[in-house]
């Protein structure tokens, strides 16, 4: 019997730090082929909910993506991405760290 884990959460391109108004593809690998709902939340570095409990796209086998536009006007610094992974009555949630520059002051 499997249970529902998210094994790795990656994020491309693969940088420490992000331009604001860059996109990034979240991707999330799953220890089991196909969970009952991925979804993903995205909150500035002042815990505002940019993106709400989204749906993120079956790519492949255990394979779930997520594209998230950053605004060129939002705020430098860290963001936190969670993702959530329902199978049943099993649920797994991950979270990573992202850091927004501007661009202009670099």
């Amino acid at each position: 019997m499997s249970f529902l884990k998210i094994d790795k959460i990656y994020i491309h391109p693969n940088k420490d730090e992000f331009w604001l108004g860059t996109a990034l593809k979240i991707v999330a690998i799953l220890d089991i082929d196909t969970a009952d709902n991925v979804r993903v939340s995205i909150y500035d570095f002042a815990n505002v909910e940019l993106v709400n409990a989204q749906a993120m796209t079956k790519d492949a086998n255990r394979v779930y993506s997520y594209i998230y536009q950053s605004s060129v006007n939002g705020t430098e610094g860290t963001y936190s991405i969670i993702v959530e992974a329902i199978s049943g009555t099993n649920t797994s949630i991950e979270k990573v760290y992202v850091d927004f520059i501007d661009p202009e002051l670099e």
